[in-house]
């Protein structure tokens, strides 16, 4: 009996100081409201549903934008409500879990996030609506590369276009001077053999 008593004291401990959190779904809109809790292990999240909202809760894969409008195998997953209702949730541990409206998600990024870790609501948000902040810089280094690269040919084509003159003014005197020895050589070649001819006959 004696042993019982702080086993019972600390399990009336442990109720006391569990907290009861509540989110509104769908109030004022397309959100939920708080758009995040921070709860302890223990507590519960009551998610109120209001009536002609069609909203439900739905804990995500992970928050990038392939991942966080889809539904985490064997996690919450509540059912389609459109009446007054509550759906609550136990916390069974402080890892971040991060939920979305079905039919809101991507439309117009209704999610909400139990315990925030290093991804905020509003960088969760964008990436349901397809909008992250990776595809952003992607989107810039692409830009950024796309003008490293036009600067690059550009500078390509001027020292191209300077080797080019360079060599137009050089390349065409060689070729003028080969053409040149070629024609001097022809008549000196032709004056050998004539000499040659010559040379024949006086003998």
């Amino acid at each position: 009996m004696f042993f019982r008593a702080p086993l019972i004291l600390a399990a009336l401990a442990a109720c006391v100081s569990a907290a009861n959190i509540t989110v509104q779904v769908g109030q004022g809109g397309d959100k939920f409201s708080p758009t995040s809790v921070t709860a302890a292990q223990g507590d519960t999240i009551s998610f109120v549903f209001h009536e002609n909202m069609e909203h439900n809760v739905i804990e995500a894969q992970g928050t990038d934008t392939a991942t966080a409008c889809q539904p985490k195998e064997g996690a919450l997953h509540s059912a389609l409500q459109n009446e007054a209702a509550v759906v609550s949730v136990p916390v069974n541990s402080t890892d971040p879990v991060y939920i979305f409206c079905g039919p809101h998600c991507e439309s117009k990024g209704m999610v909400f996030i139990i315990n925030p870790g290093t991804v905020s609501v509003e960088q969760y948000a964008a990436a349901a609506k397809g909008q992250s902040s990776s595809s952003s810089s992607a989107a810039s280094s692409g830009s950024s590369t796309a003008a490293a690269s036009s600067s690059t040919r550009a500078a390509s084509s001027s020292a191209a276009g300077a080797a080019s003159s360079s060599s137009g003014s050089s390349a065409p005197a060689a070729t003028s001077a080969r053409t040149g020895a070629a024609q001097v050589a022809k008549p000196v070649l032709g004056a050998g053999v004539a000499g040659v001819l010559l040379a024949a006959l006086l003998a």
